[in-house]
C-alpha cells in the first residue's frame, strides 16, 4: 500500500550521516545516525548493551544493542544458513502506543551461547514515506557487527 508524501523530510534528516561506534568494551561496532543521542547509565547486567534515539523523534525512532544468553553456539543453530540474519517487524497501534504503528529491523548474531542484536526502530508512517528512512534503517542494521 503506498503511502501519500503529505511531509517532507526536512534537509537535515535528508543528509542525516551514520558514524561508527565501537563498543568501548571491544564487543562490537555499527553505524548510529549521526546526532541521535546515547542513553546514559545502562547497566549491561540489563542485557542493554547500547542505546541512542533521535532527539527528533523521541521514543519513536531508537536504536539498541541488546544480548541474552541462548542454547545455540552459532547464529547458524538459531536456523540461520548465514552468520546473521536480519528481520523486519510491524507493531500495530496498540502495542506501539502513542506512534501508532512502528517497524523494527533486527540483526541477529550468536556466539558461544549468548545472542546479541542490534534493534533499530521507527514509525511505520515514516518507514513506508520516505526512502531516506527505509535506507538508513537498512545501513545501519546491516553494519553490526562483533568483533
Amino acid at each position: 500500500m503506498a503511502v501519500p508524501r503529505t511531509t517532507e523530510l526536512t534537509e537535515e534528516e535528508k543528509q542525516v550521516a551514520l558514524e561508527p561506534y565501537e563498543d568501548p568494551d571491544g564487543l562490537f561496532r555499527c553505524l548510529v545516525p549521526k546526532g541521535w543521542k546515547a542513553a546514559k547509565g545502562l547497566d549491561k547486567s540489563t542485557g542493554i548493551l547500547a542505546s541512542w534515539y533521535n532527539p527528533d523523534q523521541p521514543g519513536a525512532e531508537t536504536l539498541a544493542i541488546f544480548s541474552t544468553r541462548v542454547e545455540a553456539k552459532t547464529t547458524r543453530d538459531l536456523g540461520s544458513a548465514k552468520v546473521y540474519y536480519i528481520g523486519r517487524v510491524e507493531f500495530d497501534g496498540t502495542t506501539a502506543g502513542m506512534f501508532g504503528s512502528a517497524i523494527e529491523t533486527r540483526n541477529v548474531i550468536a556466539r558461544d551461547g549468548i545472542k546479541y542484536f542490534l534493534r533499530v526502530t521507527t514509525t511505520r508512517y515514516r518507514y513506508l514515506a520516505f526512502k531516506e528512512i527505509v535506507e538508513r534503517v537498512d545501513k545501519v542494521a546491516a553494519s553490526f557487527q562483533l568483533l
